[in-house]
């Protein structure tokens, strides 16, 4: 189930900070090759190298030393730049404002598309961060805490718990960040639709033995939870909300291609699963201040919104659109580039609430 995209912050990784002297850094080793918005300012560490098609900065651009933002080798290598404020590298000298040929500051941009000239925008595009209505998705998700499944397995193989009562009189369900952690792929076989099996309204389905996720719709967990497996894949469209954190150590992919995600092959617009989190670390292996973490050596192919910062350990990959405070990539995280996004998943961040109920006469006709 999906929309047009209504906000094109999802084409880009999307850091929400502002009022820092870094408001986002990349460190050592980062490579980058997704498009990039900063609302603040953005800090380059050592050796950092930034090839996206676009790298938008609305504060000041401070590159350290052997960092660089695309290369001089042609206009194809060369970065679309916008930077509002002023940039410099390795501590040298401000150029204020950040404009015209900055070669000499390891800034290898163009501007003025289609036809391109070399230099730097000092008009940054201004795109609203898009904001994540929990409260009401919480109200409204299929399958949620006020929609159970239709059907669902049974134990040994239950499905993800959406939340737990909240004690009172009489106990209620209420959005308060009181279910356990729910782990999504365990090693066990699980099943969760509402509606009928070839059109549900939602779904969050988990085939162990081929290690496949299908989701389907707006989902809804009253807490955090976690991602575990040395190579998952996603089948559908779908935003899961978590009131809590989300935890992932492994490779959660669209596509596959061999012992990883298919980084190539990939279509955010036919295969996306959104994670939309909440929470704030220290929670179990989330850090403090993350809303998101992805371990070492992880990889995820997908959209990611976090209330907090999002937070990729060493040596992980990603691949798709991303919104957070902060977008911590550790040393040697490689972001890959995506195709443009039209087409999200019905309960994206930032796009019009659409919902879906079961409404089995318009299924027929006659």
């Amino acid at each position: 189930m999906t929309q047009p995209l209504n906000n094109q912050a999802w084409n880009y990784m999307f850091a929400t900070r502002t009022g820092n002297t870094c408001d986002e850094t990349l460190n050592n080793n980062v490579s980058g090759g997704s498009r990039m918005y900063v609302n603040g300012n953005l800090c380059l560490s050592n050796n950092v190298t930034m090839s996206p098609s676009a790298l938008i900065v609305k504060g000041n651009l401070d590159l350290s030393n052997n960092a660089a933002v695309g290369a001089s080798t042609s206009m194809a290598t060369r970065v679309e730049t916008y930077v509002g404020g002023q940039c410099r590298y390795a501590g040298g000298a401000w150029a204020n404002p950040c404009s015209g040929d900055q070669d000499a500051r390891h800034l290898y941009s163009k501007m003025n598309p289609p036809s391109y000239v070399v230099g730097v925008s000092t008009s940054p595009p201004v795109f609203a961060a898009p904001a994540a209505d929990f409260a009401t998705w919480y109200s409204d998700a299929i399958p949620g805490p006020n929609q159970a499944c239709t059907t669902a397995s049974t134990s040994p193989n239950t499905p993800p718990v959406f939340d737990t009562l909240t004690a009172g009189s009489p106990p209620a369900f209420i959005r308060d960040n009181n279910n356990p952690v729910q782990d999504l792929t365990p090693n066990h076989d699980y099943t969760c639709r509402v509606g009928p099996a070839a059109n549900p309204d939602g779904e969050l389905s988990w085939n162990n033995t081929t290690k496949t996720l299908t989701v389907r719709g707006t989902i809804y967990i009253d807490g955090s939870a976690t991602v575990e497996g040395s190579l998952d894949q996603y089948n559908g469209q779908a935003a899961i909300y978590l009131s809590g954190t989300l935890y992932i150590s492994g490779k959660l992919c669209g596509g596959v291609s061999g012992g990883n995600c298919d980084f190539a092959s990939w279509d955010p617009n036919t295969e996306m699963l959104t994670f939309v989190a909440n929470g704030i670390g220290p929670n179990g292996s989330v850090p403090n201040g993350d809303s998101i973490f992805l371990a070492n050596n992880s990889s995820f192919q997908g959209a990611l919104y976090a209330t907090g910062n999002l937070d990729y350990g060493n040596n992980s990959y990603s691949d798709g659109p991303m919104v957070g405070s902060q977008i911590i990539l550790s040393n040697n995280v490689s972001t890959q580039s995506f195709g443009t996004v039209t087409t999200v998943p019905v309960g994206q961040p930032g796009n019009p609430e659409v919902f879906a109920q079961p409404n089995p006469p318009q299924r027929f006709s006659g």
